[in-house]
């Protein structure tokens, strides 16, 4: 006697042992599917994050396009796998109409049902909660480093410190004002010079000096000053202070009590800390820690006084630390500090926090450029007091002028007189290098006077002072 099974509609249908069960997913299988896959997603926004130095903070278009790539991907594995990654853990699988058929057009795909291609066992129930438990595991702690740890989120502690103020005529400290800022720099580091260096960027005659290096211990310790840059909308003291000091809850939050926008101090920590994150994360860096720092200096207008953000990364080999310091007028003034994770790098950070605590800031560049011009007018080269000093105090000697020099250029970027005598001090450097076989001396003099000559072409091409520099460059060449 045979069974009929007219009339019994299944999708049971065609059974042909374990691998084709094919019966319709329970709840419980279309949740622990949908873990695992949104598991995979946040591991992978996660590594983008930390590792492609992509800000946590999207903006609308990541977000619209992050979207789009996403729905595109599901469409392309649900066209060729039938199933997605979290869908294959669970061995289940998407088909379309009654009879069970792989979606193929894109109605298909959106209509499909999901299906147990296979019935779990207990040790293929064990594997599949393991390897979603360790996607869950993953991305917790993806989540955790590339957000829960990254500036962006994290709360800055108060931090005061007390003014420092160089003994007057001391012989170890260099006063100099470079672009909104005036405060005293280290002349010498581990018993060497500080010598500067200009990197060439397209900026004067209408725009700032992108970088100025001073070069404490080549290559491993280096000082740079960053051209200052306005973020817009304007940022005020108060406002970046508050966003930074808030809890993560407040920070995301609407700050309606500051700018009555939702979200503004998302915001502001985009604009205050993207560049610096990112430069950072590019040298290797994705370990951080933040300060809101005030300088406390009576003696000082409460506008003057230097208040900002502390941002320090790390790791094994290389530590860097940045103040970013806002002027009265919303501009945003970066002091970078690149050295070694050793005792002689703690030595190194210790120095530049004693320079970072001398400065005062300035609403305007006329403050500097008054003490610029008041500091060349002072300035006289000796032929035969340069030649009776040794290597390392002739070096000392150059770069206080050297210092003169960039300090007016940072607050004046069109005059070309700076330039031109930038030009000729470097080239005395070099020269004395090449007279006494001093590589570190020479080293330290050419790329500067190739980068005088760029920028000097920008400034004044037809002067013919600039083909003087570009003679000098040519003659840098023979040392």
């Amino acid at each position: 006697m045979r069974a009929s099974t007219e009339g019994f509609n299944s999708p049971a249908v065609n059974v042909r042992g374990q691998s084709q069960y094919n019966a319709p997913a329970s709840l419980g299988i279309l949740l622990v599917t949908a873990l695992a896959d949104l598991s995979w997603i946040v591991a992978a926004i996660g590594l983008s994050v930390k590792f492609l130095n992509l800000s946590p903070i999207p903006d609308y278009t990541t977000i619209v396009t992050s979207l789009l790539g996403l729905f595109v991907l599901w469409v392309l594995f649900q066209r060729i796998f039938a199933a997605t990654p979290g869908q294959m853990i669970w061995k289940t699988q998407s088909f379309s109409g009654k009879s069970l058929k792989k979606p193929k057009s894109f109605f298909e795909i959106v209509s499909s049902r999901l299906y147990q291609k296979e019935l779990l066992t207990n040790s293929s129930t064990a594997v599949a909660a393991f390897i979603t438990f360790s996607l869950l595991i993953l991305a917790g702690t993806l989540t955790q480093q590339a957000f829960l740890e990254h500036p962006m989120f994290n709360r800055a502690l108060e931090w005061e410190l007390p003014a420092f103020t160089p003994e007057a005529g001391s012989k170890d400290w260099e006063s100099a004002p470079f672009y909104y800022s005036l405060g005293a720099w280290p002349k010498s580091f581990a018993g060497k010079p500080v010598l500067y260096s200009l990197p060439y960027e397209k900026g004067p005659p209408h725009r700032f000096l992108g970088h100025i290096v001073m070069r404490w211990d080549t290559p491993d310790v280096q000082v740079t000053l960053a051209g200052p840059l306005t973020p817009k909308p304007r940022i005020t003291t108060p406002a970046m202070r508050s966003c930074f000091t808030s809890s993560l809850i407040s920070a995301l939050l609407p700050q309606l009590w500051i700018n009555r926008q939702p979200f503004y101090c998302l915001g502001v920590r985009k604009r205050v800390l993207t560049q610096e994150v990112r430069e950072m994360s590019e040298n290797g860096i994705h370990r951080f820690s933040m300060r809101w720092v005030q300088i406390s200096n009576p003696a000082l207008p409460e506008t003057e006084q230097m208040r900002g953000l502390y941002l320090k990364g790390w790791n094994f080999r290389r530590v860097e630390e940045r103040f970013i310091f806002l002027n009265p007028q919303g501009a945003l003034q970066v002091f970078k500090l690149e050295r070694p994770n050793t005792t002689a790098g703690d030595e190194a950070s210790r120095l530049f926090e004693m320079a970072i605590r001398s400065h005062r800031i300035f609403a305007t560049l006329d403050p500097g450029r008054n003490w610029a011009d008041r500091k060349i007018s002072q300035i006289k080269l000796n032929s035969a007091q340069l030649s009776a000093l040794n290597d390392d105090q002739f070096a000392i000697k150059i770069a206080e002028v050297q210092g003169a020099l960039l300090s007016k250029m940072s607050v004046d970027p069109k005059l070309f007189d700076s330039y031109y005598h930038l030009a000729g001090t470097t080239a005395l450097l070099a020269r004395r290098g090449f007279q006494n076989k001093n590589p570190f001396l020479s080293a330290a003099a050419k790329p500067l006077i190739q980068a005088t000559f760029y920028y000097a072409s920008d400034i004044a091409p037809q002067d013919p002072r600039t083909a003087e520099i570009q003679t000098l460059v040519t003659e840098m060449k023979q040392y």
